[in-house]
């Protein structure tokens, strides 16, 4: 993941914020909070104040914006992987009942995880396109 974050966030231009409008010290704290366990952590990680990094939460509109983009990519990756085992899951199922000795509790349990999380999954990734419907014709009519 980093690898890819840090090509997403790499575009400069000369007086030191990228074209994005995000400064190098932006783009670390992003990074960051991808990772880190706290705000307080992500600050020492990115190397900024825990108040900057805040107020950047809090006020910087540009910020907020390409920290979701980014949170929104990394949730759609995984929600692929998970629906990507859903097959396995299913045919897991489909031997756990067809067995005479009964159901081991433990992989039921598993599977019944697994496709509850891909559910989820799935479910999120619509809400999240029914979102963006409303936003594109805001950016259509803006534009007329």
């Amino acid at each position: 993941m980093k690898n890819s974050l840090t090509t997403t966030l790499t575009a400069t231009n000369s007086s030191n914020v990228r074209n994005d409008g995000l400064t190098p010290s932006q783009e670390r704290a992003i990074e960051a909070l991808l990772t880190a366990r706290s705000i307080a952590a992500a600050a020492r990680e990115a190397h900024v104040g825990e108040s900057t990094l805040r107020r950047w939460l809090r006020g910087d509109k540009n910020f907020q914006r390409k920290l979701r983009g980014i949170r929104e990519e990394s949730l759609s990756h995984a929600a692929l992987q998970l629906q990507t085992g859903v097959s396995k899951a299913v045919g897991t199922l489909y031997d756990l009942i067809g067995r005479d000795k009964g159901v081991e509790p433990g992989r039921a349990s598993l599977v019944r995880t697994a496709l509850e999380y891909a559910y989820r999954a799935n479910v999120y990734s619509d809400v999240i396109e029914r979102m963006k419907i409303p936003e594109e014709n805001q950016i259509e009519t803006a534009s007329q």
